[in-house]
């Protein structure tokens, strides 16, 4: 397991309004509102409203399992699922315009409050 410092440091992929990766960055620069890449196996290391997730067949799929060691040092694999599946299709999803209302983060991993009101899908 890595400290917050050395993974802070890594880099992420930050999408553009259609899809393109547009930047790499430092997990340290995200801000709230950025859109996200995240591939099979990468750590990313902050609170994420999952809105699009394929399978290795580039399939779109509703639920996701991840690895949450760096959090609670929980080894097992947990279920995420995508905020709504009328959002599980790329190019919706890239058409989408929204708003996020949501709780602050807690020490809670296991639950998470929030209102996706969102139009173009």
């Amino acid at each position: 397991m890595r400290g917050d410092a050395a993974v802070n440091k890594d880099k992420c992929h930050i999408l553009d309004q259609i899809g393109r990766i547009n930047k790499s960055m430092k997990w340290s620069d995200i801000k709230m509102g950025d859109i996200l890449e995240v591939k099979k196996d990468e750590v990313f290391p902050t609170d994420m409203l999952l809105l699009y997730a394929e399978n290795d067949k580039n399939e779109p799929v509703d639920i996701i399992f991840v690895d949450t060691m760096n959090l609670d040092g929980e080894t097992n694999l947990k279920p995420r699922t995508i905020a709504h599946s009328a959002l599980n299709d790329w190019e919706k999803l890239m058409k989408m315009s929204g708003v996020l209302e949501y709780d602050w983060p807690s020490e809670n991993l296991d639950k998470w409050d929030g209102v996706l009101t969102y139009a173009g899908v």
